[in-house]
């Protein structure tokens, strides 16, 4: 399952991929978090990234994911 998250992780970064494939991706890895401990941390990072320069589509499903993450986490 690992190389999925990988390949997941590509395509969230990748330049050339669609803006719904991006946002797709958030939730492919959001709901993966659970499996590897590390995609929670490296996604955080990821959607922040990807905000400070996406459009509409990004902001808006990158404030969702961060929502269900302080959700989840509490803070």
């Amino acid at each position: 399952m690992e190389p999925v998250v990988e390949a997941t992780f590509e395509w969230l970064i990748s330049l050339v991929s669609a803006i719904a494939v991006q946002a797709n991706c958030m939730d492919v890895l959001w709901n993966l978090r659970t499996r590897y401990n590390w995609v929670a941390d490296e996604l955080r990072e990821q959607i922040g990234f990807l905000m400070k320069t996406g459009g509409p589509g990004i902001q808006v499903r990158g404030r969702k994911v961060l929502g269900k993450m302080r959700d989840v986490s509490g803070i």
